[in-house]
């Protein structure tokens, strides 16, 4: 609903030829699949449309402190304009497209835009404001990017409250629904690089095992494609901190190093405590289930006198040793464990 003012001026003498100019105020739309609410204090759209351009000079949507802007043509083989974005919701992005992460936030972004409708072409830059991945929340998310011949390109840098920023480069295709021109290649190329208490970044991904404090590094390439990664880098610990949902307390002073070799993951005896005990674990485990991987030493697990207080099951040592096999996107585990000088709550 809302109030608008529309003039439209159509001329076929020759070819199709729509001029138009549209204002309206205090515009509420409702998506009722989505179940969203988006209002918009005033929009403008003033151009033509001729031989398969459109043209707008300006399309302007407006409400409050959010903004999106565009000037310039589209859909011709001579595109051409410039995009702005002030505040935009992610939450309605989200509800659009399937991201890997939940991402909230605002976004803001401005971009050049050229090429052609069948291969479009875009540089620029984004930010993300009173952001959150996963719920758990950004203090700075900052990226350069370049869109061409169906790849994205993009420098990232990205800062979890109080901690150190995590710095994401690369390349990866990605191929607009309207383009027919795609990449030339699947291939993956990306550059990860984490030190220290950026390390943290980690949290955003797993509810499973966090990151508390400590030492540590992370430096890796990615290759291969999405659904075949292969790795090459190195992730190091030192005296580190984790805690872990399955456990009560932390698991610390955790050290050691992790190869990534392609299509592996090979573990140098990583080793920790937990209460009074020991943790170790030292083997390979292949990256993703479909490489085919031959592992002659199987990523496993000790961990020795450990002091378990599990609410409502048991309370008293643990000992024992866990192989973890499949992929470590797929992972299978088992082993054998033994209690003593304990009870189990029944």
């Amino acid at each position: 609903k809302g109030i608008i003012n529309c003039e439209i001026i159509l001329d076929t003498t020759k070819s199709t030829n729509v001029n138009f100019k549209l204002n309206g105020e205090n515009w509420v739309w409702k998506n009722q699949e989505l179940n969203y609410l988006y209002n918009a204090d005033s929009i403008i759209a003033e151009g033509s449309f001729q031989n398969a351009s459109l043209r707008l000079l300006p399309l302007r949507i407006q409400s409050k402190n959010r903004l999106i802007a565009f000037s310039g043509n589209i859909g011709s083989q001579d595109q051409h304009g410039k995009l702005e974005i002030e505040n935009f919701p992610l939450d309605l992005l989200n509800k659009y497209i399937k991201l890997p992460v939940n991402i909230t936030g605002n976004l803001n972004a401005t971009a050049a835009l050229s090429g052609s409708i069948n291969n479009p072409h875009a540089i620029g830059r984004a930010s993300i404001i009173n952001g959150a991945i996963n719920q758990k929340p950004l203090n700075l998310a900052d990226s350069s990017f370049s869109y061409t011949n169906g790849r994205l390109y993009f420098g990232s840098e990205l800062k979890i409250i109080n901690l150190e920023s995590v710095n994401i480069n690369g390349s990866v295709p990605y191929s607009l629904p309207f383009a027919t021109v795609t990449t030339e290649s699947n291939k993956i190329e990306l550059h990860i690089q984490v030190e220290n208490e950026g390390l943290a970044v980690l949290n955003l991904f797993t509810d499973e095992l966090a990151f508390q404090k400590g030492e540590g590094e992370i430096d890796i390439k990615v290759d291969g494609t999405w659904r075949s990664p292969q790795l090459n880098g190195i992730a190091r610990l030192n005296d580190a901190i984790f805690s872990t949902r399955m456990l009560p307390g932390q698991l610390t002073q955790v050290t050691g190093e992790i190869n990534f070799d392609f299509d592996r993951i090979i573990v140098k005896n990583i080793q920790g405590n937990y209460s009074l005990g020991k943790v170790k674990a030292h083997g390979e485990i292949p990256i993703a289930s479909n490489h085919n991987t031959q592992i002659d030493n199987p990523l496993t697990v000790y961990f020795d006198k450990l002091l378990l207080n599990l609410k409502g099951l048991y309370q008293g040592n643990a000992s024992g040793r866990l192989e973890v096999i499949g992929a470590f996107l797929n992972p299978n585990i088992s082993g054998n464990v033994n209690l003593s000088e304990g009870r189990v709550i029944l």
